[in-house]
């Protein structure tokens, strides 16, 4: 179980926590990379921009959302929407009427770290630094459609 959930877990955070480190190779921030601050509305608007014309089968629905806390107990939540043959990225909680909602939950610490390969995931998952409510297995069923994201990403990174 662990290795599947570690497996799930690499895909949802090389997907969405990459962006964490996409400057172009000079550091100067181009149109198609970031350059500031992560998990900011600034950072949304950005992953918005980079995955707007994406399209997902039809028949994906799932979202994940992603709660990234700071010492100051300050909540920064975002999600992302795959339905519809759609992506939808915005700041906020999903709507709690989603049957099909993962959450993850991390300080900006963790998630720094998860992304720059200074932790791994199953030490984070296990020392209990990134929790993860719902239904994992909607990650792996909508893996495709994740993977197509994380290729997205990587373009335009």
């Amino acid at each position: 179980m662990v290795t599947d959930l570690h497996g799930i877990m690499v895909c949802m955070t090389q997907t969405f926590l990459h962006t964490l480190s996409s400057t172009s190779s000079s550091g100067d921030a181009s149109e198609s990379s970031f350059s500031g601050e992560p998990f900011t509305y600034k950072w949304v608007k950005w992953l918005q921009t980079a995955l707007s014309g994406n399209q997902v089968d039809s028949n994906t629905n799932i979202t994940i959302e992603h709660c990234v806390t700071d010492a100051d107990m300050a909540d920064f939540w975002w999600h992302v929407r795959l339905a519809d043959g759609k992506v939808h990225v915005a700041s906020g909680k999903a709507d709690e009427s989603i049957s099909n909602l993962v959450t993850f939950t991390s300080s900006r610490d963790t998630a720094r770290a998860i992304a720059s390969g200074e932790k791994s995931l199953q030490m984070a998952f296990l020392e209990g630094h990134l929790r993860v409510n719902g239904d994992i297995r909607l990650l792996l069923e909508h893996r495709e459609a994740l993977d197509t994201l994380k290729l997205a990403i990587r373009e335009g990174s």
